[in-house]
This record gives structure tokens, C-alpha cells and sequence, in this order.
């Protein structure tokens, strides 16, 4: 009697058999990712990711590979291309048992996220994909504290829940290629209309920029490169 497997299982047994180096090898699921920090005092108004390739000056030093993937400014090396179709922004705090800010923290976060625009961008093209960044968290989203009947003061928790289950906004119906050695970054603009919230919203940059917290861009698609 023959035995059967499923489709996916013949697919993947071929896949085997077609070895390391074949040209499957050169299409594969891939994130790119890079980092911005906070500014002290006053909020960037603009912000762009995929400028600053890794060993590039940041911070008190230099660009890590863990901040970033990119190996030139704004561009994907020579013989490679990629297809995004998702994008997700990460908050990169760092934190301590002992510090007592975490509400703070996330609620200088949700500030500046609720304030903010983000674009994906092509060379020599408005944008190819435009969002608030409120996409990123939930609808109602707040942070604060409250005091409790015995005068301790406590978390209150997120109104609406913690932040969206996988924090990734997909781009299913219209994918973005960037082609080989185009020039490509994700803008961030930050702005608000009442005195007093630019004053929140300053402060809540401070705040992250005293934790040395960064904001990290991924995205999420399909590396295709050369052999």
C-alpha cells in the first residue's frame, strides 16, 4: 500500500532535498528594524528611522546590531530586495526591579504615540504608507495612578486592555517593495495644537530620555537576495 503525505509535507521534503544553497535559500521571512532615541526637554518634531546604519554615532556611542539591521544609510545592500508587509513599533525602556516610574513610562509612551504620524517612504514618492500612530495601541488607552480607599497609592490599570496582541499593522492588500539599492525610511512627526499638551508631551520625552529608552521600528516581509 502507498504511502500518502500532504501537500505541504511533499513541499517541504523538496525543499530539503533542494539543500542550503539553492535558490529557496534566497527568499526568506526577514525583519528589518532600527532605532531612534528621545530627545531631552523637547520632543522631536521629526523623527526617521533607517538613516543610521549600525556603527553610526547614537547615543553616548555607536549603533549595535541589536538597534539596528541596516548595514547603509537608507538603503538595502546591492543584491538584495524586500517586500514589507507588516510594521510594529516597540518601546525599548530600561527598567530595574526597583524602579517605581513604569507608569510613567508607558504613559510618556502612549503620549507621544497618540501625537504622532508615521509614514513609509520611497524616494522621489510622498509616501507609500501613511498611519497615527494610535493604530498601535488600543482605542481607549490610558495610564495614571489612583488612590485607594486606604490612602496607597497603586497602578490603575490600562482602560481598554494592554496594547494590541502582536503590536503589527499589516499592509496585507497592498505589500511595499523596496527595490534594489532605492532609497527608503519611516518617518515619524509628532505635533500637538494645545499649549499645555505640547508641555505634556515634552515632559514625557524627558521622561523617556532620563530611562535611555529608544523607539524601535520593525519591518516584518519577504528578503529576497542574489546568488
Amino acid at each position: 500500500m502507498r504511502s500518502v503525505i500532504t501537500k505541504s509535507a511533499a513541499e517541504a521534503l523538496q525543499l530539503g532535498k533542494n539543500g542550503s544553497y539553492s535558490n529557496e535559500g534566497n527568499v526568506l521571512q526577514h525583519v528589518l528594524y532600527d532605532t531612534i532615541d528621545f530627545q531631552n526637554t523637547t520632543l522631536r518634531a521629526n523623527g526617521t528611522f533607517f538613516t543610521a546604519p549600525v556603527d553610526s554615532a547614537f547615543q553616548a556611542g555607536t549603533k549595535q546590531e541589536t538597534q539596528t539591521n541596516l548595514v547603509t544609510a537608507g538603503q538595502l545592500p546591492n543584491t538584495q530586495t524586500f517586500l514589507i508587509k507588516e510594521i510594529s513599533f516597540a518601546l525599548v525602556p530600561f527598567v530595574v526591579g526597583t524602579d517605581l516610574d513604569s507608569i510613567l513610562l508607558a504613559a510618556a509612551y502612549t503620549n507621544i504615540m497618540q501625537s504622532s504620524r508615521f509614514q513609509i517612504k520611497i524616494a522621489g514618492r510622498e509616501f507609500d504608507w501613511e498611519a497615527p500612530g494610535s493604530v498601535f495601541i488600543p482605542p481607549v488607552s490610558m495610564h495614571s495612578q489612583a488612590t485607594m480607599v486606604d490612602a496607597t497609592t497603586r497602578a490603575l490599570p490600562n482602560v481598554g486592555g494592554g496594547y494590541i496582541s502582536t503590536g503589527w499593522v499589516k499592509l496585507a492588500s497592498t505589500p511595499i517593495p523596496i527595490g534594489n539599492l532605492v532609497n527608503f525610511s519611516v518617518r515619524m512627526a509628532s505635533a500637538t495644537s494645545a499649549g499645555a499638551n505640547a508641555t505634556i508631551l515634552d515632559t514625557a520625552s524627558d521622561v523617556l530620555n532620563t530611562q535611555v529608552a529608544t523607539l524601535q521600528c520593525r519591518l516584518r516581509g519577504v528578503l529576497t537576495r542574489s546568488i
